[in-house]
Order: structure tokens, then sequence, then C-alpha cells
């Protein structure tokens, strides 16, 4: 095995001309390409992994914040269905259910935090408010809105902080997602 690196290294030094030879340490090392590969292999793989893990990261938390804007969502379109407006404490557990996966026993919008990714407890609040026209201020429920009754919207809110899975230099341990939902009640003028 020697006899056949000592032959690389002088056909190596008769290539080169006298005046470019860069001397026996340097073109020893240039002739044996055995494990180049390898070190580069492993001079690459640490960061290789570590951008992998952060898009891990962050993939997470965008499919959290998905996650909780359906939540928000899915307990609005609840309280839209005629005669479910008023039951909030419905659309709390709806919303509840779709952010985390388990119905909270309290009717006072926090629900349990059963994610997997890191969140903490999940606080869902639900209302419904009256309007005379869309985007309009808000109004009480027997106000006349010229000579009819205002509009019903119900609104959904739900936040969590949510943690990654590493924490990294100059970013916050935690994140606040939430997500936001206002729907017209049907059946309303």
């Amino acid at each position: 095995m020697t006899e056949r690196k000592n032959l690389k290294l002088l056909r190596i030094e008769r290539v080169l001309p006298l005046g470019h030879r860069l001397g026996g340490v340097f073109a020893r090392f240039v002739a044996l390409e055995d494990g180049s590969s390898l070190v580069e292999f492993a001079l690459i793989l640490p960061m290789m992994a570590a951008i992998l893990v952060c898009l891990t990261d962050y993939a997470l938390l965008v499919q959290k914040s998905i996650q909780f804007q359906s939540a928000a969502d899915a307990g609005a379109t609840y309280g839209t269905i005629p005669g479910n407006a008023s039951n909030t404490t419905m659309m709390t557990q709806v919303a509840t259910y779709a952010a985390s996966g388990s119905v909270s026993g309290s009717s006072g919008g926090s629900g349990g935090g059963g994610s997997s990714s890191g969140s903490s407890s999940v606080v869902v609040s639900a209302n419904l408010i009256y309007t005379c026209s869309p985007g309009g201020a808000q109004v009480t429920s027997s106000t006349l809105c010229g000579g009819l009754a205002p509009m019903q919207y119900v609104q959904v809110s739900v936040k969590s902080s949510v943690t990654p899975l590493l924490k990294y230099p100059g970013v916050p341990s935690s994140f606040a997602l939430s997500g936001w939902a206002s729907y017209r009640v049907q059946g309303t003028p």
C-alpha cells in the first residue's frame, strides 16, 4: 500500500515543474485523497443538522399558528348556526377542542394544553356583539338601527404561548400565537 502512495507522489512531483513544487508535505496532502470526502461530510453534517432542526421548529410554529386560526374559525362557525349565537360556552369548547384536541371542563374560556409541540394552556374567548353596520360601533341588542334590529356577530379568539423545541441565541424562548374570527350570525338583518 505504501508503494502505491509513493508512486502517486512521484507522479505528482514529475508533473509539476520544478519551480512550482510546493514541498513534500503539500504534495503528499494533495496526492492522498482517500478520506477527503469523509472529512468534508463531517464538516458539513453539523451545519445541515442545525438547519434541519431550525426549519422543523419554524414549521411547528407555523402549524400551531394555522391550528389556532382554524380553531377560532370553528368556534365562530358554530356560533353562526341559528340558535347557537348566544351559546358562547359551546363556542369556547369547540374552539378549545380544535386548538388542543381536548375539551375543557371550564366555561370561562380557558382550555387544557394537551398539545405535543410545546404550547402552554390555550385561552379561548367567545363573544356575541351587535352593530348597526358591518364594522360599525358596537351597540346593545335592544338598539334599533333604522327601525331594524342590529346585526349579530360572533367573535372567537384563541391565544397561547408556544415554546420552540430548542432555545436559540437571540430568539425569544416562547412565542405568543393567536387566531381570531368574527362572523355574522345567519338570519339577522
